[in-house]
């Protein structure tokens, strides 16, 4: 093996076996369920040093690296799985055919997860920061997915060069461009282009569900995609919904209120989180929307046709 490269001990006994409990603690309605989940994963999966492989939920493995990342990648290190909610809803709300806009895709969670689980699918992954769409990179040939196309560059309002930093004291994927020149830490130059552009260049075949989860800078992106979203036969949007987070351009509500006047589009969220395999549940309004979770904007046309299974009957 290179020195540097990721060690593939994920396979061994201690990692499945902190999965396992992890999974186990995640549905316990135990005293102390949340506690032990915590500590007993990591004192079984131990502290690893350098990057590793790690095996996930859904098939996929990801080169992953818990001392550098302390959020997504400590999280599935020890846990083997990040929002297995979305995941579920998203997979269900794909066809045969269709194409998955992957929109900050970081190191590949959601495009590997996807391009696996639903295999006839194809999936565009969007991942502006050099370093981390590198790794995205290795964990696409590392899951032998070819039915992923990366591009590097973010989207936006209109064609230009912006500044990215990076925040690795949350995350990997905290990597921001709002304010960017003005957060005092670590500038990058990142290409910028809008969907609309992308959309009329690339010719991708029918755009069944486009996720966005790009720390505070989602306004831009929908502001640059509106012939996607006005069309008739306009796709899902998944949008990160976070209100506590800072934003450019528009706060969470406003991109939910935009979302509601762009389109005939109804909002739902899942019933127990983005975090739990649970059906979706309408977001009739401002008072219904979650602090932090994932808003699925719906047509009338793909309310039709999604299985009954995936809405919660009760509400």
């Amino acid at each position: 093996m290179k020195k540097g490269s990721p060690s593939f001990s994920s396979s061994g006994i201690r990692i499945a076996t902190a999965h396992a409990i992890s999974r186990y603690f995640r549905s316990s309605s135990v005293i102390g369920a949340g506690w032990m989940r915590e500590h007993f994963t990591k004192w079984i999966a131990g502290y690893p040093q350098e990057p590793i492989i790690t095996s996930l939920e859904g098939g996929v493995q990801l080169v992953l690296d818990p001392k550098v990342d302390k959020g997504l990648e400590t999280i599935l290190y020890y846990h083997g799985a990040y929002e297995l909610g979305t995941l579920d809803l998203i997979s269900k709300c794909l066809n045969p055919g269709d194409t998955f806009l992957d929109v900050g895709a970081n190191i590949g969670l959601f495009s590997i997860f996807l391009a696996k689980n639903c295999p006839e699918i194809t999936v565009c992954a969007f991942e502006p920061l050099e370093s981390t769409y590198a790794i995205l990179k290795q964990n696409i040939e590392l899951n032998q997915c070819d039915n992923i196309h990366t591009f590097p560059f973010a989207l936006g309002i209109d064609e230009s060069t912006e500044k990215i930093v990076e925040n690795l004291d949350m995350s990997r994927g905290s990597a921001s461009m709002v304010d960017a020149s003005q957060s005092g830490l670590a500038q990058h130059e990142v290409s910028v282009k809008t969907l609309n552009s992308f959309m009329e260049q690339e010719h991708f075949d029918k755009i069944g569900v486009v996720k966005i989860d790009v720390e505070g800078w989602e306004q831009n992106v929908l502001l640059g995609a509106t012939a996607l979203l006005r069309k008739k036969e306009a796709p899902i949007w998944v949008i990160e919904h976070n209100s506590t987070q800072k934003t450019q351009g528009a706060t969470p509500t406003e991109v939910f209120q935009y979302m509601l006047t762009s389109n005939d589009y109804n909002a739902f969220k899942s019933l127990k989180g983005k975090q739990v395999i649970s059906p979706l549940v309408p977001v009739k309004g401002i008072a219904d929307l979650p602090e932090n979770d994932n808003i699925f904007y719906l047509l009338k046309s793909h309310l039709d046709r999604l299985p009954k299974s995936m809405f919660s009957m009760s509400n």
